[in-house]
Formats: C-alpha cells, sequence, structure tokens
C-alpha cells in the first residue's frame, strides 16, 4: 500500500506543482486523485492534517452543483491555507520515500 501511496501522490505533487493556477486552483485541481488516495499509509504524525484535507475536499465535491465537476478551490481554503496543504503533501511524499530506502 505504501508503494501506491508514493507513486500516486508523486504524480499528484508533480502535477500540481506545474499547474498554472495559484495554490488554491493547483490544490483543487487534484481533488477527487486526493480522495481516492485516501489516508491509508500516510505517516501518523501527518495523518491528521491530511484527514483534515480529506474532509475539506469531500465537503467541497458535496457541494458541487454538478457531479463530476472539477471545483476552483477546496471549501474553506485560501492561497495561504493551499500552500500548507501542498507542503504536507510534499512532506507526506518525502517521508514515504525516505520509508522506502
Amino acid at each position: 500500500m505504501t508503494e501506491y501511496l508514493l507513486e500516486k501522490l508523486s504524480e499528484i505533487n508533480r502535477r500540481m506543482a506545474i499547474h498554472q493556477a495559484d495554490a488554491k486552483g493547483r490544490l483543487a485541481s487534484e481533488c477527487e486523485n486526493l480522495l481516492l488516495l485516501g489516508s491509508n499509509g500516510v505517516p501518523e504524525r501527518y495523518s491528521k492534517d491530511f484527514n483534515e484535507l480529506l474532509s475539506r475536499i469531500k465537503l467541497t465535491i458535496e457541494s458541487l452543483p454538478v457531479p463530476g465537476m472539477t471545483p476552483i478551490k477546496i471549501v474553506g481554503t485560501t492561497n495561504r491555507t493551499a500552500i500548507k496543504y501542498i507542503e504536507l503533501l510534499i512532506n507526506v511524499e518525502e517521508s514515504l520515500k525516505d520509508e522506502a530506502t
């Protein structure tokens, strides 16, 4: 499970890094992919914040006027908050890489 999480999270982080939007838009563009990951395998020290992010994503997806739309931002997320979540995702990826070696 950890290898799968690392592989998918690496892809998500790469797409966010090259996306043209601001931090809110970059994070929102990966909502569905992050939700599909779930939190299994996330290192314990990041699990609380990761689960908080997933909760916000669920709320965002549920609030969309049309199912299947890609949100432009996650509910209750400013650019500053989005940057912190992106940093969290990078830290989780780095931690998983360290565990794998």
